[in-house]
C-alpha cells in the first residue's frame, strides 16, 4: 500500500497509462540508515494482520540505494501509523525553512542540500511547530527516468 515494491513492478504498471506516459515521474525516497532504524523503531503500524504497511515492509527488506537515479533533493516527510506520508509542503514551510535554516528550496520544491538536516527534522518534530503530531524525517528524493 501507497509504494510500489521495485523498479520493475512501477515500470510494468506505468504501461496502463500510455496516454500519459511521458507526464507521468517514477520518484523514490530513501532514508539513511539512522532514519530507517529510528522510523521502524517509532512507528507502531496499524493492523498488521489485515495487509502489511508498504513503507514498513520496504524498509524491513533493507533495499539499497538505486545508483540509476538521479538524486533531485531532499524532503522532509511525516509517516502516520497507516504508512501515509506527508510533505513539509502540506504545512506551507517553504518559507520558513529558507528564512530559519538557510536552506534552498529548489526547482523541484525540495530541499537542496541536506547539511543542517538533524536541525531541520527537530523543527518538524516540534510541537510548537504545528505539525501533525506524527514522526518527521528527511529523505534524500531520486527520479529514474524509464
Amino acid at each position: 500500500m501507497n509504494v510500489f515494491s521495485d523498479l520493475e513492478t512501477l515500470t510494468e504498471y506505468k504501461k496502463f497509462f500510455k496516454n500519459l506516459s511521458e507526464e507521468i515521474k517514477i520518484l523514490a525516497i530513501y532514508f539513511s540508515e539512522n532514519e530507517r532504524e529510528e522510523l521502524l523503531k517509532e512507528v507502531d503500524f496499524e493492523d498488521k494482520t489485515v495487509s502489511s504497511v508498504g513503507i514498513e515492509t520496504m524498509l524491513q527488506r533493507q533495499i539499497e540505494e538505486d545508483e540509476s537515479g538521479v538524486t533531485i533533493g531532499y524532503d522532509l516527510i511525516g509517516i502516520e501509523i497507516s504508512g501515509d506520508f506527508h510533505t513539509f509542503h502540506c504545512h506551507n514551510l517553504a518559507g520558513e525553512l529558507e528564512e530559519k535554516f538557510s536552506v534552498k528550496i529548489n526547482e523541484f520544491g525540495l530541499i537542496e542540500d541536506c547539511s543542517n538536516w538533524k536541525e531541520l527534522v527537530e523543527f518538524m518534530n516540534d510541537e510548537e511547530t504545528g505539525c501533525e503530531p506524527f514522526p518527521w524525517f528527511l529523505v534524500k528524493v531520486k527520479r529514474f527516468n524509464t
